[in-house]
């Protein structure tokens, strides 16, 4: 058995200790990948590796950049995460996020997006993928699946939905400007897509549900049945039945 393989994998359990020695430079942390992506999802880990990669960045060295995102890739998306991330190693997927997302290879472009989902970003990163939102569908799926609230997306959001620029996405967007009442844009919208946009809001189960047993009626009882299946709301699954025994009477 070889005993330096064995050490290596040490980095598992005391990464603190033992990983920097396998992340000297973007060569290493490749030729110790399978290692690697089994390491837990913490703070060092991830500014170790990003740090590795971000100092060949601005040195102008090339290295094997789609094998070594992935192992960050990998940590990020399963490896155990202790704690939340901070905002200095946020900031530094966020780095290696903006500087890959427009590769021409789309895996590449696939693999940085794990970097930022589901990441409580900063407000200069929300307002550079605002800024550029029109560059790609990355951009736009970030600004309207992030994980809480924002004045920087609903301001977007609202600008967008006003000009009907993304009308594929009506629903997302307005669920973004949902906090407590309906804004008076969603009368523009069709019956389905008001019940949609309650749904991806992120205001209170509570509210979500009033919302939706006030605004659904005879023109969206399907689009009614799904959400009250994907949210196991009995209320609005009553409601939906009543209204349907009144059609068919």
């Amino acid at each position: 058995m070889d005993a330096a393989l064995v050490e290596r994998h040490f980095a598992i359990f005391e990464p603190d200790s033992y990983l920097p020695a396998l992340a000297i430079d973007p060569r290493s942390l490749f030729e110790n990948r399978i290692v690697l992506r089994q390491l837990p999802c913490t703070d060092f880990v991830i500014c170790t590796l990003s740090d590795c990669l971000i100092d060949a960045i601005e040195s102008g060295k090339r290295f094997r950049t789609f094998d070594c995102l992935k192992v960050i890739k990998h940590i990020v998306k399963y490896g155990a995460r202790p704690h939340e991330l901070s905002s200095k190693t946020i900031d530094r997927l966020f780095f290696l996020y903006r500087n890959f997302i427009f590769s021409s290879r789309e895996e590449v472009q696939w693999c940085v997006s794990v970097f930022v989902k589901d990441q409580k970003l900063n407000e200069a990163h929300l307002k550079w993928l605002r800024t550029n939102w029109k560059s790609s569908t990355h951009f736009v799926n970030r600004l309207l699946r992030y994980p809480g609230t924002s004045t920087i997306i609903s301001s977007w959001a609202a600008e967008i939905l006003a000009e009907d620029l993304l009308p594929f996405r009506r629903s997302e967007l307005l669920g973004t400007l949902i906090d407590g009442d309906l804004p008076p844009i969603s009368r523009n919208l069709n019956p389905g897509e008001v019940l949609w946009g309650i749904f991806y809001s992120k205001t209170t189960m509570p509210i979500k549900t009033k919302l939706l047993l006030e605004s659904t009626d005879d023109a969206c009882l399907e689009e009614a049945f799904e959400i009250a299946l994907r949210l196991s709301s009995f209320a609005l699954l009553k409601r939906i039945h009543e209204l349907a025994n009144c059609g068919a009477a």
